[in-house]
């Protein structure tokens, strides 16, 4: 993650992929419905991996010898890092919300796994990480950061803010200190059913297409064909806090995006089923799901993995390249004032 100001610019670096962590706590309780077969041949492999810690990543501590007296990790030579997801917090919001750091916008790119078989349709995402994150920041823990109040899983879905862009943190005077605005941008077939599981090791080149295209429809509402006041409206996202630090009346176009993207609090935590639709007038790419979704077979359709030989090469591979490609890590923007 690259991020930059007037002033600075700021490289981080993360952990992630930490997949196997959870498939040891999944095989070793006995609950293998995604991991199945192959967790039960790797469980011994498995187990080795998680008592041997080689699942941890070891980092030498940058902030050694650093501020004693507000650093408690100021005497440890190396700190343990391990995937936000294992804690749901699998979008890294929460180095964000510091408050010394002064960030504006945070636009959360959310390609989460949430929903069930109960649920509907497997494998979108319903909100968990922005709630994890909210609830993380009530903890004494959390340095006295704060992050925007949030709903709760059923209500992201009954309320669809977890099929289209949604502001959290519209006001500024909701949280002390003030937290960024989150513009949080949820994976949905807007023109193709990118729900894959994380255990699917291989992908076609049309799939793998598909995947991309539709994560820049996301990203973009079908390039302004879905909602025209979008590329305005992210404009105002960018600059809605300045709007408030530095006391400046917002502009009309800027209040029919608020109007249009905040959640205004409302709840509806009744049971949800969600079986999302396309939104991309692209009726070549729904269709070829729709083929593939009446039973033909994956070879039938998208052709056989011997057909592509980057595939064939180095399944595992092919497979971390496509989740690089989907997860969109949060932007960082933080505006000189």
């Amino acid at each position: 993650m690259i991020s930059m100001n007037e002033k600075t610019l700021r490289i981080a670096s993360g952990v992630r992929s930490a997949h196997l962590a959870v498939a040891v706590e999944r095989a070793t309780k006995g609950s293998n419905r995604e991991v199945g077969l192959i967790a039960k041949l790797v469980k011994p492999l498995l187990e080795d991996v998680g008592e041997d810690q080689n699942d941890i990543a070891s980092y030498p501590n940058p902030f050694y010898q650093f501020s004693p007296t507000k650093n408690r990790l100021h005497n440890q030579h190396t700190l343990m890092m391990v995937d936000g997801g294992e804690d749901l917090q699998n979008l890294p919001l929460h180095p964000l919300i510091q408050p010394e750091r002064g960030v504006d916008v945070v636009f959360a790119v959310d390609s989460s796994a949430d929903t069930l078989k109960e649920n509907g349709d497997l494998n979108w995402p319903y909100g968990t990480v922005l709630i994890a994150t909210y609830q993380r920041s009530l903890l004494p823990i959390t340095n006295g950061t704060s992050f925007p109040q949030n709903p709760d899983a059923n209500t992201f879905v009954n309320l669809s803010l977890n099929n289209k862009p949604t502001w959290f943190g519209c006001n500024l005077d909701d949280t002390e200190p003030p937290s960024p605005l989150i513009v949080y941008l949820p994976d949905a077939p807007d023109a193709y059913m990118s729900n894959v599981s994380t255990s699917q090791m291989v992908y076609s080149t049309l799939e793998r297409n598909s995947i991309i295209q539709n994560g820049y429809d996301v990203a973009t509402i079908g390039n302004g064909t879905v909602d025209s006041d979008w590329p305005t409206c992210f404009g105002c996202a960018i600059l809605h806090r300045s709007f408030g630090k530095t006391q400046t009346n917002i502009q009309d176009v800027c209040q029919k995006c608020l109007q249009k993207l905040c959640w205004d609090g409302t709840v509806d935590d009744s049971t949800a089923v969600y079986h999302p639709e396309f939104k991309v007038n692209d009726k070549w790419r729904s269709r070829q799901w729709r083929s593939q979704r009446r039973g033909k077979s994956f070879g039938e359709f998208y052709g056989t993995v011997d057909n592509h030989d980057a595939l064939r090469r180095n399944p595992f591979l092919s497979f971390w390249c496509i989740l690089d490609l989907r997860v969109w890590f949060p932007l960082e923007i933080s505006l000189y004032h």
